[in-house]
């Protein structure tokens, strides 16, 4: 059986109301995955569905390899824990991440639409805290 201490339960909850007060936010949960693949399939417009599925139409795979990226640079994961993630070998995440550094590299058009999906990535990920 657990048993708490309401005196410790009402100081948490003081902290936690002078911490969101001095920070501007609650903090309800972490930065994670699935904040990423939502953000990714509203952008491009398919369904979560389609992100994981072994298709290689352009239209799946672009926005599969930006969760890929975000995975490595916000997440900080290896790309060993992200190609388990796809059910795809690390090798496939390695070129994954390379293809979108091309692409904002020399596409203009991708690279303006990319900037406007990593706001949308780095607000969610400062409106929950991280």
């Amino acid at each position: 059986m657990v048993t708490t201490n309401p005196q410790l339960i009402e100081n948490l909850v003081d902290e936690l109301q002078l911490f969101s007060q001095s920070h501007d936010r609650i903090i309800v949960r972490a930065f994670n995955k699935s904040d990423i693949i939502d953000i990714v399939c509203q952008f491009f417009e398919v369904s979560k569905h389609d992100i994981f599925k072994k298709c290689r139409k352009q239209c799946y795979t672009i926005p599969r390899y930006c969760v890929m990226y975000f995975f490595k640079y916000e997440l900080k994961l290896s790309y060993k824990s992200i190609g388990m993630e796809f059910q795809r070998d690390h090798s496939t995440v390695i070129n994954a991440v390379q293809v979108i550094n091309d692409m904002i590299e020399y596409d203009k058009h991708f690279k303006k639409r990319f900037d406007i999906l990593s706001t949308y990535v780095t607000d969610r990920k400062k409106m929950l805290g991280e």
